[in-house]
């Protein structure tokens, strides 16, 4: 029947990249194309060697100017596509870029109530955990005063309630 059909695709094929160019290029996806390359490049190397490799895309991506999303979606990219064997590295990354940005973790309103809320109940918790331990300190003497009365020996009453001697010769 004489039927024909034919795709066309462009290829883009990152090997052929020149990195000088793409570090000029002022566009995103430059960052995109030259991280790509570099990992190809670079796949053999340390942890060490690769922080500093991402240091220098995350550079590259701070030198262009482009919106706060499209920084985050490339960072992101960054993040996951050139990984560290060792993940520690990759918290040690973290802080050295917020180091070198000057960027603080400064809270919006919404976690700074959370953080607030989780705050007060965990001092909640903590004096309610004071207080029980109190109590069940407090319990413990009596015991022992009780068992003093009844003429067990200081030792048993020692051994039994974890209390020292001289705790329980102080009781009256």
């Amino acid at each position: 029947m004489g039927t024909s059909l034919t795709y066309r695709f462009n290829s883009y094929k990152i090997l052929d990249q020149d990195e000088a160019v793409l570090r000029a290029n002022d566009n995103p996806f430059a960052v995109v194309v030259l991280t790509a390359l570099l990992a190809i490049l670079h796949r053999n190397v340390t942890d060490e060697q690769l922080k500093e490799i991402k240091h220098d895309l995350y550079a590259e991506m701070i030198k262009r100017e482009m919106d706060k999303d499209t920084r985050q979606g490339i960072y992101d990219f960054l993040a996951r596509y050139v990984s560290f064997k060792n993940q520690t590295m990759f918290t040690i990354f973290e802080k050295e870029v917020e180091v070198k940005t000057g960027r603080n973790t400064t809270m919006g309103t919404r976690e700074y109530l959370l953080e607030k809320a989780k705050n007060q109940e965990r001092a909640k918790a903590e004096k309610l955990l004071e207080q029980e331990r109190a109590k069940a300190e407090a319990e413990k003497r009596t015991i022992a005063l009780e068992f003093k009365k009844m003429g067990v020996s200081i030792a048993d009453i020692a051994k039994g309630t974890g209390l020292s001697i001289e705790e329980i010769d102080s009781l009256v």
